[in-house]
C-alpha cells in the first residue's frame, strides 16, 4: 500500500544518519549522539505516519535541529559530570604516576616506546589511538584506572589553545615529554608561535617540579624550553645526533621490516 511504500521511504531517507551517529558520536564525543538521532528518526516516522504525505520528510533538518538544541544543554552536564568524577579520581589516586606527551609528531611512536619499556614493570595504561579529547580520556580514566595502576601514559593533542590545559587539568603529569613541533594543525593554530604556546602549555600546568623530557634535536622545541620551563622544573634532553645537551643518544635506529617495531641503540653522550 501507499501508507507501507511511504513508510519504506521514509527509512531509506533516515539510514544515512543511522550509518552516520556513531562517527558524530567521536567527532562531538557526545554522550547523547546516540539518542538524538535515533528519536528524531522516530519522531519524523510517527508524523510522517499520521499525515500520510512525503512532503514532511523534508522537514528533518528542522526536528533535528529542535531536538539538538533541546539536548545540548544535559549533554554539556553529562560531559562536565564525567570529566568532574575523572578529575576527582586522579586526585585520589596518590601513588599514580602520570606521563603526558605532547607535540605536532611522534606522540604515538613515543607513547609506544615508553608503555613497551616500562609495562613489564610498572601496570600501565595507555591511552589508545583515537581516545584524546577531555570527555574520552576521562571515561577511560573511570574504566581503566585503578588502585592497581601504577602509570597512565597520555598522548595529548593540540588543535587549539588551550586543549592541553584542558588535558592537564584533568590528569596533571609529573613528566612531560615534547617531541616536536612543525606546521601540523597550521590551519586551526595558524603558527608556529601559537603551536609552540600551545604544546608548552604541557610544562606550564604539569605537576609543581615534574620533569620535562625535550627534543633537543628540534629548534622550536629547544625554543619553547628556554621561554616555559620554569626554575623549578628539571629538563631533560634527548637526542638522535648526539646533542651535547642529551647525556644519552639513540643510535642505529632501524624500522623493522613488517611495520611492527623499531630497534636502536642508547649511547652515552
Amino acid at each position: 500500500s501507499l501508507t507501507w511504500l511511504l513508510i519504506l521511504q521514509n527509512f531509506a531517507l533516515t539510514l544515512p544518519s543511522y550509518l552516520l551517529f556513531p562517527i558524530s558520536r567521536i567527532l562531538y564525543n557526545s554522550p547523547f549522539i546516540l539518542i538524538i538521532v535515533p528519536l528524531v528518526d522516530i519522531l519524523v516516522l510517527l508524523i510522517f505516519i499520521f499525515l500520510f504525505h512525503r512532503v514532511i520528510t523534508f522537514l528533518y533538518p528542522v526536528f533535528y535541529t529542535i531536538i539538538l538544541i533541546a539536548f545540548s544543554p544535559f549533554d554539556a552536564l553529562i560531559k562536565n559530570i564525567i570529566i568532574s568524577r575523572a578529575r576527582k579520581k586522579i586526585a585520589s589516586l596518590a601513588n599514580l604516576k602520570i606521563i603526558g606527551i605532547a607535540g605536532s609528531y611522534g606522540k604515538t611512536t613515543v607513547k609506544e616506546i615508553v608503555a613497551t619499556i616500562i609495562s613489564p614493570k610498572l601496570n600501565t595504561i595507555k591511552t589508545p589511538d583515537s581516545v584524546n579529547t577531555p570527555l574520552g580520556i576521562s571515561r577511560l580514566i573511570l574504566s581503566d584506572i585503578t588502585e592497581k595502576t601504577d602509570l597512565f601514559i597520555v598522548e595529548m593533542c593540540e588543535h587549539y589553545k588551550g586543549d592541553i590545559k584542558e588535558l592537564c587539568a584533568i590528569a596533571a603529569p609529573s613528566i612531560a615529554i615534547i617531541t616536536g613541533i612543525n606546521e601540523a594543525h597550521r590551519e586551526r593554530l595558524k603558527s608556529e608561535a601559537t603551536a609552540m604556546e600551545t604544546i608548552f602549555e604541557i610544562a606550564k600546568y604539569s605537576k609543581p617540579g615534574g620533569t620535562i623530557i625535550i627534543n633537543a634535536d628540534d629548534a622550536l622545541v629547544m625554543n619553547g624550553a628556554a621561554r616555559f620551563i620554569n626554575s623549578e622544573q628539571k629538563a631533560v634532553y634527548y637526542s638522535a645526533s648526539g646533542n651535547p645537551k642529551s647525556a644519552y643518544f639513540a643510535n642505529n635506529i632501524t624500522f623493522l621490516p613488517d611495520g611492527n617495531g623499531i630497534s636502536f641503540t642508547v649511547q652515552e653522550n
